[in-house]
């Protein structure tokens, strides 16, 4: 195999997963290790952009890791059928990752005899067909996404080291762990449905409270992707057991008890982009949005963003719109555009009539933003989110209260995190038609950023989150053993 170790780095096809474990990839790169990031072809063209931005030291991420694409199986319909892509993952991807490790082992063992056998014949050929190249190390290591359990099978079978990495809240994987008990109290049948017996599980006062309505796979809306993530979770719950290290972009800190309910996960977080943001397709939008913020007051600013999927009925779309405007404060909205029209968008909806016009001196509308340099800065006053886990992180790493607008799966969990467990930050109440109406968007903007305590919260969670990656720090000892169990 060589002195150092190639690892096959194994993300769930959807930008929330694949981030953080571009990140993590680009750490292990900088211990020394070869890193093959698997993409498949779908995902791939959505973070290129990721995949090209410049690190601290001037070098693209890009050019230090080898990423292979993979077929997915999947039409230009289905790709845009979160049950498809569900299905995918589980009928599709195991065989494709099994085939790369082989091309990778394989030709590598080919060509090693080959260059044994006919050291003085220039006349070699290099790769056999295949996609691997001579001088390519053996795969030695496999790091997938913790909800890809098939993959831990896979490279147990062929002897090789296994890591599981949950690029979500410590919490979810306790959730998942949980789920034989659930179906023993009746909470949910066997099948993953919600059973006779609805309840709100707290399993203790440090944990994120969940209805049972919101477990990650309930509350994902399409049948077959709560069929094909609940099936997903079951397997891994056996899969993982395989694992030689699990571990997990948070912090002790943040999940006390859910890492006391499960001390096998260690936590190596938060995974923060080392980059600075510098690509050529965003850079215009990038320096649009800081030069915007450095014109507005200290603590002034709303930062409003969903992240890749949510989705709002016109009504909704339209109420955000006019909270937004009913606040009177400066606002910076990422907003998913539709090409075709410039007055509607791919968040759900058109902005209501004379809108653009009446906040144009006090709103910034953009379809792309740098968000940590956007959390970072000294104007932006609140996030309204869809808590996601790394938005969650981010906001918490730059000590920023929350306004949580959760959409599916984990989002519920982080929203449980912020508001009762941290308490930095509010959820916003639904009227009897299921929106969340514009004054009520304008009463909790104001609730947040007139709490000063809530920002008092906010600022030591930003201090415990900067202390545990620093040297010494908990994710940082977890991290080093880990890159020393890598090397051993």
């Amino acid at each position: 195999m060589g002195n150092i170790p190639h690892v096959l780095v194994v993300p769930y096809p959807a930008q929330g997963h694949i981030i953080p474990l571009w990140e993590l990839s680009k750490r292990l790169v900088q211990q020394g290790f070869n890193v093959t990031f698997v993409n498949t072809r779908h995902i791939h063209e959505k973070v290129q952009n990721a995949m090209s931005l410049v690190d601290d030291d001037g070098i693209r991420s890009g050019d230090r890791i080898r990423v292979a694409l993979i077929e997915d199986g999947l039409s230009l319909e289905d790709r845009v059928r979160p049950g498809k892509l569900s299905e995918s993952v589980l009928r599709v991807m195991p065989g494709k990752v099994e085939e790369l490790i082989e091309n990778f082992n394989n030709n590598n063992n080919n060509n090693n005899n080959n260059n044994n056998n006919n050291n003085n014949n220039n006349n070699n050929n290099n790769n056999n067909g295949s996609s691997t190249k001579q001088g390519d190390h053996e795969i030695s290591c496999v790091v997938c996404d913790q909800s890809l359990g098939w993959a831990l099978d896979i490279a147990e079978r062929k002897g090789i080291k296994r890591v599981a990495f949950c690029p979500a809240a410590a919490a979810l994987l306790v959730q998942a762990f949980s789920i034989p008990k659930l179906i023993d109290q009746g909470i949910i049948n066997p099948d993953g449905t919600l059973g006779i017996k609805k309840e709100r599980i707290n399993s203790s006062s440090e944990m994120p409270a969940m209805n049972s309505a919101n477990f990650v796979w309930t509350c994902l809306g399409n049948k077959d992707m709560q069929k094909n993530v609940f099936e997903l979770m079951v397997k891994n719950n056996t899969s993982v057991k395989k694992t030689d290290w699990l571990i997990c972009n948070s912090t002790y800190d943040l999940e006390h008890s859910a890492f006391n309910m499960a001390p096998q996960i260690r936590p190596i977080g938060p995974l923060l982009a080392t980059n600075n943001g510098r690509v050529s397709s965003h850079l215009e939008a990038s320096t649009t949005c800081l030069k915007w913020l450095d014109k507005q007051r200290p603590q002034s600013a709303i930062y409003v963003a969903f992240g890749s999927f949510t989705i709002f009925s016109p009504t909704q779309f339209r109420e955000l719109a006019l909270g937004l405007e009913l606040s009177n404060r400066p606002f910076l909205w990422v907003v998913r555009t539709d090409k075709s029209d410039e007055t509607s968008n791919a968040n759900g909806g058109r902005f209501p009539e004379g809108f653009l016009e009446r906040v144009a001196n006090r709103g910034l509308i953009v379809n792309w933003a740098p968000q940590q340099k956007v959390l970072s800065h000294s104007s932006v006053a609140c996030f309204i989110s869809h808590c996601g886990w790394n938005s969650t992180m981010e906001g918490v790493s730059y000590g920023v209260s929350f306004l949580c607008w959760p959409y599916f799966a984990d989002q519920f969990i982080n929203k449980s995190y912020i508001c009762d467990v941290w308490r930095t930050g509010l959820g916003f109440d639904r009227d009897e038609s299921g929106v969340i109406p514009r004054d009520e968007i304008r009463t909790k903007v104001e609730k947040v950023i007139n709490d000063e305590k809530m920002k008092e919260r906010a600022l030591r969670y930003k201090e415990m989150a900067a202390k545990c990656v620093e040297e010494g720090g908990s994710s940082n000892e977890n991290f080093k053993d880990f890159i020393e169990w890598m090397k051993s």
